[in-house]
C-alpha cells in the first residue's frame, strides 16, 4: 500500500509538503495570493513560485518538482531554483513540513539570476514571493484614532474625541473617546 501524505506525519515525509490549513488562497491570472489567518500575513506568489508550492506533496524531490513545473510552465527550472524557493516558502510558513530529505541551497538567488542572464532568460521568470504583515480583522475594522494617538484630517479621532490643530495637544486625539 503506497504511503500518502495524509497517512504519514508531516515531519516524517521525505520531501516538502505545502501547508493548506489556516490559509485563504486566491488564484489570479499570473499570481496567487495566500493569506495566513494564523499569522496575519499576506504572501504574493508569482506563477512559478505558486507552481512550486502546489507541487509540494511530501513525496516529490526538488528534482521532481523542477521537472514538473518546467513542463507545466514551459520554463527551464533546476533543482537549485526549487531548493531556494522551498527555503523561502518555509520562512513564510507556507510549508507544513520541509521534508527530511530536502536539500540545502547550494547557491544564492543572485547566482540564479546571473545564470538566467547568461542563458538569455529573463530573471522575472524566477520564482518570487512577496510577504507583508496584514492587520487582523479587529484592527482593520477600527478606522479611528484613539485618545493621545496622532490625528490629522485624514486620520480621524474616534467618537468623543477631537483633533486640536494648535496648543499642547496639537494633532493628538483628546477628549473622551468611545473606543
Amino acid at each position: 500500500m503506497p504511503v500518502t501524505p495524509e497517512a504519514t506525519p508531516p515531519n516524517e515525509l521525505p520531501y516538502a509538503l505545502a501547508r493548506d490549513e489556516g490559509l485563504m488562497i486566491v488564484e489570479l491570472a499570473d499570481e496567487t495570493i495566500v493569506y495566513d489567518l494564523d499569522r496575519n500575513q499576506a504572501h504574493c506568489l508569482n506563477q512559478c513560485a505558486a507552481a512550486i508550492w502546489r507541487a509540494c506533496d511530501g513525496h516529490a524531490s526538488e528534482q521532481d518538482v523542477a521537472h514538473s513545473v518546467s513542463e507545466h510552465l514551459g520554463l527551464p527550472l533546476d533543482s537549485d531554483t526549487v531548493t531556494i524557493t522551498l527555503a523561502r516558502l518555509g520562512r513564510a510558513h507556507l510549508l507544513k513540513a520541509r521534508g527530511r530529505e530536502s536539500a540545502v541551497p547550494t547557491c544564492t538567488r543572485r547566482e540564479l539570476v546571473r545564470r538566467m542572464k547568461l542563458a538569455g532568460l529573463a530573471p522575472a521568470a524566477l520564482p518570487a514571493i512577496i510577504s507583508a504583515a496584514a492587520p487582523d480583522a479587529a484592527t482593520a475594522g477600527n478606522s479611528c484614532q484613539k485618545k493621545t494617538k496622532a490625528c490629522s484630517p485624514s486620520l480621524k479621532c474616534c467618537a468623543g474625541c477631537s483633533c486640536p490643530s494648535s496648543g499642547p495637544n496639537k494633532n493628538k486625539c483628546t477628549g473622551l473617546c468611545s473606543t
